[in-house]
């Protein structure tokens, strides 16, 4: 089963959905999304040769936006058992939970994709247990992959997050509507009716818009990829001695890929090549520590990947 497919588009982050799929070794596999991949899908289970079947689900339970923002009643104060926040970098989720847990009676778990799994799913245990103190979650959007939490609200910190290659930039409408689509889900306490709102005002109708955008089953028209290994030690033998990040900069530019699909963004890959530069490693190591789940653009995770491959 793969989950959120649409996924498969992402900027940064589709060549994971691209491998998954492509690459399964299942005589059948079942693909959840928002719609979107479609007819994306439906070209490569064609291309593959293989059956493809649509089944088409609608939503139980009504999701209403809350119009009132929570700068207008008073912030984080408002919030309530069940509810959600959602932000969209690691220090905002820590720095909300704090504030959560000065300013109101509740405390707050913490989900983002960064923590391991067992981590993530002993704080949605905890979230979701009615006799546990912690009434209330900050999450990343990793609260929509995975997980069946008891959420009644999701509340938008904001609607803009950082996107590699091109720095702060609004969140994209599926990412929106897969989001604030968590609250009131039919397995939980809820389901009667999920709310969605943001703390900002200026950003409900940003949110209203999005949830009442009608996705097109080509509004995610190609697949994302990323170099394989393989790939790479071909292309690094013509050029044995070119450093790393000089390499997926030459492969990118010397690529040709079928109009299904593009070139995901490099950057969080140059940026631990960059950090790696120095070691001597060889360049199946290079490459897998590159694509370690690692952000750089932390401090502490870049010196504790650097002192990882220095062993």
């Amino acid at each position: 089963v793969l989950d959120e497919i649409q996924m498969i588009g992402d900027q940064a982050r589709g060549w994971a959905w691209t491998r998954a799929l492509l690459g399964a070794p299942a005589s059948e596999i079942h693909l959840c999304g928002d719609g979107s991949a479609l007819g994306l899908v439906a070209q490569l289970a064609q291309v593959c040769g293989d059956a493809f079947e649509v089944h088409r689900y609608q939503r139980f339970g009504k999701l209403a936006v809350e119009e009132a923002a929570l700068e207008t009643r008073g912030g984080y104060k408002c919030l309530a058992p069940g509810d959600c926040v959602v932000a969209f970098s690691r220090r905002d989720i820590y720095d909300i939970k704090a504030l959560i847990e000065t300013s109101t009676a509740y405390k707050a778990c913490v989900v983002y994709g960064a923590l391991p799994p067992e981590t993530r799913r002993a704080q949605a245990r905890l979230f979701n247990d009615p006799d546990s103190d912690y009434k209330l979650l900050v999450a990343s959007d990793a609260v929509g992959m995975g997980l069946n939490l008891n959420i009644a609200r999701m509340v938008f910190h904001s609607l803009r997050k950082w996107s590699p290659g091109t720095g702060l930039a609004p969140v994209p409408s599926t990412q929106i509507k897969q989001i604030a689509g968590r609250a009131g889900r039919r397995s939980s306490d809820y389901a009667a009716r999920g709310r969605a709102t943001c703390v900002l005002a200026e950003d409900v109708p940003v949110l209203q818009a999005a949830l009442a955008e009608v996705f097109t089953e080509q509004d995610t028209p190609q697949a994302g990829l990323f170099p394989e290994f393989e790939h790479l030690e071909l292309f690094a033998g013509k050029q044995p001695d070119l450093p790393f990040d000089q390499l997926l900069q030459d492969f990118a530019l010397a690529a040709k890929l079928d109009s299904n699909f593009f070139l995901c963004n490099q950057e969080s890959v140059m940026g631990a090549a960059a950090l790696l530069s120095h070691l001597p490693l060889s360049l199946k190591d290079r490459y897998n520590f590159c694509l370690a789940p690692a952000s750089t653009r932390d401090p502490r995770i870049a010196a504790a990947l650097l002192r990882f491959a220095a062993r």
